[in-house]
């Protein structure tokens, strides 16, 4: 079938699977087309958000906080195919996560503490329209106005190394700035949006949104 998809298009599945292999991938338009018929059945259910705090160390900044989140839902579990369960659970969600409780593992197991205290919030609901992240800005732990960052990880890279990264949303503030520094004592490179992806409004697709929406509407999140 997947010879067949590939069928009239400037390389065949053949050549994609030897592009891959030499680490030579590169994008093409496909002539061939799919349509997909399905039954889906959707359950109603109450869910929450999970929140962490590491306190500050510093005693007034410790009422300003840095907000880390990353969404721990997906899609669900669908019904086996041929005795194996079928799940739909991401790999950018189960990164995201990891990457969270990692970073929180090493920020409280530091010798010190960071000034400002560290909110970790794990959203829910964020495959369904960001439900988790636009509960939370109404209903935050903390005054949004004391929070002076917001970062949303939705996956991380899935390389041992690399030599640059970029920060979605963060030319919108001054945090694009911090990422040049920690690009230079890393000895990385900090990178725009690639071409590629620069018209698929990667802001707009994640929690991020729900938070930067926040921050030029009613509540501002703090520029400093």
């Amino acid at each position: 079938m997947a010879t067949t998809l590939f069928s009239g298009s400037p390389f065949e599945y053949r050549h994609v699977i030897d592009m891959e292999n030499a680490d030579l991938i590169q994008s093409f338009n496909m002539t061939g087309k799919l349509a997909f018929s399905g039954i889906f059945q959707e359950w109603e259910f109450v869910d929450r958000n999970v929140i962490g705090l590491i306190p500050g160390r510093d005693k007034k900044l410790k009422n300003q906080f840095v907000l880390i989140a990353a969404h721990y839902d997906h899609l669900g579990i669908g019904p086996a195919v041929k005795g194996i369960p079928f799940t739909t659970v991401s790999q950018t969600m189960l990164l995201g996560v990891s990457a969270t409780l990692e970073i929180a593992r090493i920020i409280a197991s530091a010798p010190q503490q960071p000034k400002r205290s560290i909110l970790l919030v794990f959203t829910t609901g964020e495959e369904k329209g960001l439900l988790g992240a636009t509960y939370y800005i109404d209903h935050p732990r903390v005054p949004l106005h004391k929070t002076y960052a917001a970062v949303n990880i939705d996956g991380i890279a899935m390389f041992d190394t690399f030599k640059n990264f970029v920060g979605i949303g963060a030319e919108y503030s001054t945090m694009e700035n911090l990422l040049q520094e920690l690009a230079k004592g890393f000895s990385l490179e900090y990178s725009p949006v690639p071409a590629i992806f620069a018209n698929s409004n990667a802001l707009g697709r994640s929690d991020q949104i729900a938070f930067a929406r926040e921050e030029y509407q009613q509540l501002p999140l703090s520029r400093e």
